[in-house]
Parts: C-alpha cells; structure tokens; sequence
C-alpha cells in the first residue's frame, strides 16, 4: 500500500496508466543529452571494457604454451642434417642413455661404449666446433635451405591487429593531451575576468558565439568514447596481456578525461548565447568581496614593513590638519618611484590614528596571478569608478595617486618628486564631490634619493611579447601607454634616509554638491589640489636640509 504522503510521487513516477519501471527508465534515458550519455557511456566501458575476463587471459597463456610446443615438436621432427636427425621424443632418447650406461660392463674410465643413440646425437653437438671448408660453420650447405623451406610463415596483420597496436603506442599521448586541453579550458573558465588584462571574458565571448566551438562542444563526447572505446579495444585486443601499470593508467586518464569533459560542457552550457549573466554574477561575487574585506592587525601591519622601516625610517607632518571624524575622507598623495612608499603611509595612518585607507591600484596589479591577491589583500582595490562608488557609498576612508603608474615609474630623463598628472585626471575629484569627501593631499620625499632608475624597459614591447600579442582595449592600464617604460631601479644605501610625509590642510567639497558634470568646476578643484600637493613637496624639501638625523647610516654610526 502507497503512503499517502508519498502518493503523489510515486503517481507521477509511474504515470497515469502504471507505465512499467523499464518504460520509465527508457523515456528518462532519451531525455539525456549528449554530454550525459557520452558519460554513461565511457563511464560504463572504463569500469566493465577495461577487465580481462579469467578465461581470456587462461585461453592467452594455453595459446602462448601451445605455441612453444609446436615449435619444439616441429624441429625435433622435420629438421635434418646430413645423416644425423633428432628422435622425435627427446625423452625417450635420454631414457635409453641412462640404461645403456647403467648396464654397460666398460664402466671403467676410457673404456666407456657409446650406446647407437649418443652416436646419433653426437653430430648435433658438435655442430658449433666443427667447420668444413666449403660449408663454413655447418657442415651441410643444404641445411640452411632445409629451414627456410619448411620454416613456417610469419601472416600479415589484420586491420583490427594493426588498429590494436597503434592505439597501443599513441594511447598515452591522446589522452595526456585531451586532459591537458581540458584542464586549460577549465582554468581559463573559472579563474578571475581581471587576470591578463580581462583575456577569460574575451574568450568567452568569443566561445558563446562561435560555431567552431559549438561543434566542438557537441562532438566532445562522441570524441571522449572514442578514445575509452580504442583504450577497450587496445586492452582486449590486444596478443600479448598488458601490463597492468599500463591498463590502470589509462584507466585513470580515461577516467578522468570522461570527467572533464562532462563539466567543461555544463559549465559552458551557462554561456551559451550570451556570456554576460555569468559576468553580472562575478561581479556581484566581486562586489561582495570588496565590501568585506577587514582591516588588517597592526602587528602584522608593522611586521609587512619592517624593511622599510629600516632602510627608509617614516617621518609624520601635520597629522592634525586630518578631519577629525575619521571617515569620508580621501587622501591625495604624489607617487614615489615603483610606489615603495605607500606602504610606510598606510601603517602610519592605521598605527596611529586607527585609519585604514583602502589604496586604489593600478589595474595591471590585478591582472597578474598571485600578485592580485597579495595586493588585495592589505587593502588595496582596482581603481575603477564602480569600486569607489561601493566604498564611497558607505563612507570609507580611500588613498588615491592620481599620476597612477606614469608617475610610480618615473624613468630616468624625470625630475625626482614630480607630478605627473594629465589634464584628463579629474575622476578623483568628481567622486569626492559626488560624495562628498573631503580632501587631504599629502606630500611625500624621500623615497626617490635612495632608490634611482638606471635603465628604463619598453614594458609595452614586453607585455605584448614584441607586437605578437594583441594590446587590450585603450584604458586598461597605462602599461599599454604608446611607448611605455618601467624604469630599473637599484638601491643606493650610502644615501639611505627618512622619508617625510606632509599631510595639508583639508579641502571640503560641500560646496561643490551637484557640480561634479561641471568640467571647470572640476578641473579647477583639482589644480587646487594639485597646488597644495606641491606645496608640501617644496616644503619636505627644504625640511629634511636642517634635519640632523637624515641620514639613517650615518645617524646610527654617530650612535
């Protein structure tokens, strides 16, 4: 009797005409598409195909003792040479060589009869030390003709014995290459879109559309089969029983390729068409992240910079001119030579006044490997305007280089401590008056006199591998820039020194509420910025002459 509460499954499970289980299960088998039953199918043939049943591998090996049997009968039997010939059963003839010897009265030494049979067998032994000189190493010249003549002859291959053997031989690359293929393909689908510059959402793109890939999708797993069924063939087959190394390797590959292929198609199965709700979903995972990040402990903070510390001791100016809420603040700072003074700034900021500003970074950081997550991780966020819009929304505090990666990577024909900022570079001030943020430049000296540029590297001939690969889209990061450098710097340790942090007085932008369309508004508050910026750099300039503990070494020798 059906539980009333399952009733209405198991109604549905059967059909309104109580469909028998092996109908159901035929209509559900042909609802399968082609990725599930190509799975099934290797899946069926890898743990079934792949076993050598008892009585195969016993009718191999009585094939194989046959085989050597024959081969002694037919030399024991059709052999001859000269007048001497091999009795058709060796055992018989050793037999008869005990008895005679045993009752033979010429037992003494010397004086031993040879039996009729050690005289037949005689010539076969001696066949390697007697040579004649018209025969050479045998005595017959006929004997060599005498085999080849009743030798039986090798048969050719058949189709399936040729097939068998190949497969045997290439089976390892096929599907070492498959699997690798395949692991690509998942990893350029599940890693990060900022990785190389967005090349995972350029491909996908591409992929959704393409018809090539299509097909492709749809013959993979006719294509995986395949292989599973040539690896079954192979090991079937095959004359000679395989290695067992050998079977459960391919066994593995075969598997796993089976496997791979089944998520490559679902996973792609999401693009189909049009790529871009997987993107929204990245970016709702991204946006997430970004939120949540956590400020992190100031003994790990103190502990990040610790050679810098040493090397380049941090001095703080005007710390009071901060606003004393702490919060919807935005810190305005000139970029030091490879930006190796950021990190002395924030530990400052965070020790001493409990500040945690989130840097914006260079996009390039973030299309990198590895480098994306270590720079995410003591704060710093893909300067984009979406970013600084979810972090500005709830007030948090943000540092900002407007001068970007030019700036940081001041070749060696710039003037140390410039600024280096385009006539485009507003988008700091449009968001601090959309938001309204205040404003606090802070200056910085000191980095650039001990660490110099000697060389500068065409880093945009580098990235694109001399013009082989094609250049992203135009603002995608300035290392793409027409004749881009990236300057090789040494440290100068003779000349190492404190580095002096300015903060100038705030500038508000409550006054400016509504107007950040407004291109002069905008462009004018940013001079203005730009004007106390340098300000506080002339200012450290002439400060650090008349400080006596400049310089670390000597500070430390004078100690």
């Amino acid at each position: 009797m059906v539980d009333p509460i399952f009733r209405h499954e198991v109604l549905q499970l059967r059909g309104k005409e109580g469909v028998p289980w092996i109908r159901l299960l035929w209509r559900r088998a042909r609802r399968l598409n082609s990725s599930d039953l190509g799975a099934a199918l290797s899946l069926f043939l890898l743990f079934l195909g792949f076993r050598r049943s008892r009585e195969a591998v016993q009718q191999h090996l009585a094939t194989f003792a046959a085989g050597v049997q024959g081969i002694v009968h037919y030399a024991a039997d059709h052999i001859h040479i000269g007048s001497a010939s091999v009795p058709a059963d060796l055992s018989d003839l050793h037999q008869s060589r005990r008895v005679d010897a045993n009752s033979s009265p010429y037992r003494g030494p010397g004086r031993r009869q040879r039996s009729r049979d050690e005289e037949k067998i005689r010539p076969l032994g001696d066949l390697k030390r007697q040579k004649t000189p018209d025969a050479g190493a045998f005595p017959s010249s006929s004997m060599a003709a005498t085999v080849s003549a009743s030798a039986p002859r090798a048969q050719p291959e058949t189709k399936v014995e040729r097939f068998v053997t190949a497969a045997t031989k290439h089976l390892d690359d096929v599907l070492i290459f498959l699997v690798g293929y395949k692991v690509a393909l998942l990893v350029l689908y599940t890693m990060p879109g900022e990785y190389f510059f967005g090349a995972k959402r350029r491909f996908l793109r591409w992929a959704s559309r393409a018809t090539l890939f299509r097909m492709y999708l749809r013959l993979a797993p006719a294509i995986g089969f395949g292989i599973v069924a040539a690896a079954t063939a192979a090991v079937r087959l095959s004359k000679e029983p395989l290695e067992a190394g050998t079977v459960k390797r391919w066994q593995a590959f075969a598997g796993l390729n089976t496997v791979l292929t089944y998520c490559t198609l679902r996973l792609f199965e999401l693009i189909r068409g049009d790529p871009e709700p997987m993107f929204s979903l990245e970016d709702t995972a991204h946006d997430r992240d970004v939120l949540s990040a956590e400020a992190p402990s100031v003994a790990f903070s103190r502990m990040a910079t610790v050679p810098w510390r040493w090397l380049t001791p941090p001095v703080f100016l005007g710390m009071d001119a901060i606003p004393p809420a702490r919060r919807k603040i935005l810190f305005v700072g000139n970029h030091s030579i490879w930006a190796l003074d950021v990190l002395l700034l924030l530990n400052g900021l965070y020790e001493q006044l409990g500040i945690w500003a989130r840097p914006l970074g260079e996009h390039s950081w973030f299309s990198l490997p590895v480098v994306g997550e270590i720079v995410a991780h003591i704060g710093v966020i893909d300067g984009t305007r979406h970013n600084c819009d979810l972090l500005m929304g709830r007030g948090d505090n943000l540092l900002v280089y407007p001068g970007g990666a030019r700036e940081s990577w001041k070749r060696t024909t710039d003037p140390k401590y410039a600024i280096l900022w385009k006539e485009h570079h507003v988008g700091f001030v449009l968001m601090a008056i959309r938001h309204g943020y205040s404003i606090v430049p802070v200056a910085t000296v000191g980095t650039e006199d001990v660490f110099e540029p000697v060389v500068d590297l065409p880093i945009s001939r580098i990235l694109t591998a001399g013009g082989l690969l094609p250049t992203p889209k135009k603002g995608t990061s300035k290392a793409f820039d027409q004749n881009a450098k990236l300057p090789l710097v040494i440290p100068r340790l003779d000349q190492a020194q404190r580095v002096y942090f300015r903060f100038m007085p705030a500038i508000t932008t409550a006054e400016f509420q509504g107007e950040e369309k407004n291109l002069a508004v905008v462009t004018r508050l940013r001079d203005v910025v730009r004007a106390s910026l340098q300000e506080g750099i002339d200012f450290l300039l002439e400060h650090r002459k008349v400080d006596p503990d400049r310089f670390v070494f000597q500070h430390r020798s004078h100690l």
